[in-house]
């Protein structure tokens, strides 16, 4: 079951993980910046995504593990209705993926900033 599903997982991880993160520089550049987001994603941005991608499909299977642990001690009455429970798996991982990927992407870019002479001229002032 997991190899099957795993390449599957993997894209849907990576699909939301990167679009949160594009999120995060479209919020640095436009908010911090006050630029249009014209910024591409680099190699070191795309690094970020598939190691953020790769931890929560390990995350994800060690859950599964978990509860399939769970349904073994469990009748089977018990067991006719394990959606709810995979369901809670899939709900529970959705936001931290979305909001790690948004939090690593503004740090990032945050951080590349500061390296940069002369930022703060483009820094929207706070209001």
């Amino acid at each position: 079951m997991k190899s099957a599903l795993n390449q599957r997982l993997i894209s849907i991880i990576r699909h939301h993980s990167q679009a949160s993160y594009e999120i995060g520089i479209e919020y640095v550049t436009t908010q911090i910046l006050n630029m249009e987001n014209d910024s591409y994603l680099t190699s070191t941005d795309l690094k970020i995504i598939k190691n953020i991608t790769n931890e929560y499909v390990s995350k994800f299977w060690s859950r599964v593990e978990v509860l399939r642990n769970t349904l073994r001690g469990k009748s089977s009455v018990e067991q006719q209705n394990p959606t709810i429970n995979s369901n809670f798996i899939v709900r529970s991982m959705a936001v931290p993926v979305c909001t790690r990927s948004l939090n690593a992407a503004i740090l990032q870019k945050t951080r590349k900033l500061i390296q940069v002479d002369g930022f703060a001229g483009h820094i929207k002032p706070l209001e």
